[in-house]
């Protein structure tokens, strides 16, 4: 699956390709407590269902936070949400400005 800027799908949400990281990759200062507790979680490969679960949430509740945080970083989706935060590209938004 092709993703923004060229790079390419290399793992499958569930599925951990390598030990984690000792330390996460610190989110993007404009992103609000919970957008950035959502993306750690995501990052870890977890499942709407998992993640809904643990946070105590609905999961249409969840995916509303996905999609605000996916509008925050500017990307379409939560494997480039993962990879522009790693990368440290995820600081504007999808119009091009800074938030």
């Amino acid at each position: 699956m092709p993703l923004k800027g060229g790079d390419r799908v290399v793992g499958v949400f569930g599925l951990l390709a390598g030990p984690l990281d000792e330390e996460a990759s610190p989110p993007p200062a404009h992103l609000t407590p919970r957008q950035a507790e959502v993306l750690r979680l995501l990052e870890q490969g977890r499942s709407t269902k998992q993640i809904a679960q643990e946070l105590q949430l609905s999961t249409e509740t969840f995916k509303n936070h996905v999609r605000h945080l996916l509008r925050a970083l500017g990307v379409n989706s939560r494997l480039e949400a993962v990879a522009a935060v790693r990368r440290g590209g995820a600081a504007e938004t999808r119009d091009g400005v800074a938030p």
